[in-house]
């Protein structure tokens, strides 16, 4: 495997040590510290999402037109500084703890579209495996963050997880600044800055595979803060038993991806299996409804199995559909379009979790009812299957 694969993927796991517990713990600062409603918390994390979304067409923009390299490791370093501003800043009210987010969710998002072409630039015919790589070692870093921020912020306080972070994220700068090499120099753009963002779109099936996404990652994006406050705050967990749960998670696909890994590349097409890890999704929340830890295990066990699916898959199809000297562009695209759904994402699943004591009954069901025609838009999908790519 490429050298920048294994440096993108090393960063990757250190920076899920730390960052993956504030994504989980953050809506039950809000729930808790602050008194908020379900809907309440679901509604302030949707309000970041658009800063997200010009985060990632910007990203895609500037990793096309002057190279990846910078635009993947600079953010890095101001997301530590953040995370260390809201530590220092936990007890000082909502609009400063989301307004510090918003611009640690800006950075983020400014990194990964460049992030990802990376890896379709340097990963030649093994690009599902490449992308498979990535994740595994990110989860590395989420088998252990839920489980340690629960067990520091049962001793410290939900604070710490924050600080923790910002450690993380500043180490993975360091990586990526020392060892990273660039993938892709850059190259002349359209006069127009906005017509070289929205290009992309102009690919029927670039929009065609968008639309399917999108369902995709309202049914996908539950697993956050619709969960977090469903284990926390309706089935009231330890902070510790629930970072446990979400640890079963990390675990699960650094054992199974690879092993998954190499079965989808043997068997089927991209297509094919992010159908099937849809369905999986649907039954792993339905799951749920049995309410008890083992079973809470299990439900997040099939959530697992099926983001091992759906996740490197989608990633790989995004990078076979485009020209490689814009591949950067399109994963900006790809990366909007996931961010925009994540508005739909977290009011939703809140809104339905608090309509009382049938709320999680409604929601789960109505999840697998989604992953169902999610699945059914993914098997009528025609896509480049795992050899080909648009550039040869």
């Amino acid at each position: 495997m490429n050298r920048s694969v294994w440096v993108l993927s090393s960063a990757g796991l250190v920076r899920g040590m730390g960052r993956a517990a504030t994504w989980i713990f953050l809506p039950l600062i809000l729930f808790t510290g602050y008194s908020l409603s379900f809907f309440q918390v679901g509604s302030l994390i949707a309000a970041m999402i658009p800063v997200s979304v010009f985060s990632n067409f910007f990203s895609g923009y500037l990793g096309d037109r002057y190279g990846r390299r910078k635009v993947a490791t600079i953010p890095s370093f101001f997301n530590s500084a953040i995370m260390f501003l809201i530590y220092l800043n936990t007890g000082s009210g909502v609009p400063v703890i989301m307004s510090l987010w918003a611009f640690g969710e800006f950075f983020t998002d400014m990194a990964l579209p460049a992030q990802g072409a990376m890896v379709g630039d340097v990963s030649g015919g093994e690009t599902v495996r490449a992308y498979s790589m990535r994740r595994t070692f990110s989860n590395g870093g989420f088998a252990i963050s839920p489980a340690l921020g629960g067990l520091l912020a049962e001793s410290y306080g939900l604070g710490i997880i924050f600080l923790v972070a910002s450690v993380t994220n500043l180490a993975e700068g360091l990586i990526l600044l020392a060892l990273l090499r660039e993938s892709f120099h850059g190259a002349k753009r359209e006069r127009s800055i906005a017509r070289d963002i929205i290009r992309p779109f102009r690919d029927p099936l670039f929009l065609r595979l968008l639309v399917i996404i999108a369902g995709l990652t309202v049914l996908a994006d539950q697993f956050g803060p619709t969960l977090t406050l469903y284990l926390g705050a309706v089935q009231r967990l330890p902070y510790f038993q629930m970072g446990l749960v979400y640890s079963i998670n990390g675990v699960m696909v650094v054992v199974l991806q690879p092993y998954i890994t190499r079965i989808m590349s043997r068997r089927g097409s991209l297509t094919r299996w992010l159908g099937t890890g849809s369905l999986i999704y649907g039954a792993g929340y339905v799951t749920l409804l049995a309410a008890s830890l083992p079973f809470f295990f299990g439900a997040m066990a099939l959530i697992t199995l099926g983001e091992d699916m759906v996740s490197p898959s989608q990633q790989a199809l995004i990078s076979m559909s485009a020209p490689a000297d814009r591949r950067a562009g399109y994963f900006g695209g790809y990366s909007a379009v996931v961010n925009a759904s994540k508005v739909v994402s977290p009011l939703l699943g809140t809104l339905v979790l608090g309509l009382g004591a049938s709320g999680p009954l409604m929601l789960w069901t109505g999840l697998l009812i989604l992953s169902v025609l999610v699945a059914a838009g993914f098997l009528r999908l025609r896509a480049p299957g795992p050899q080909q790519t648009r550039d040869g």
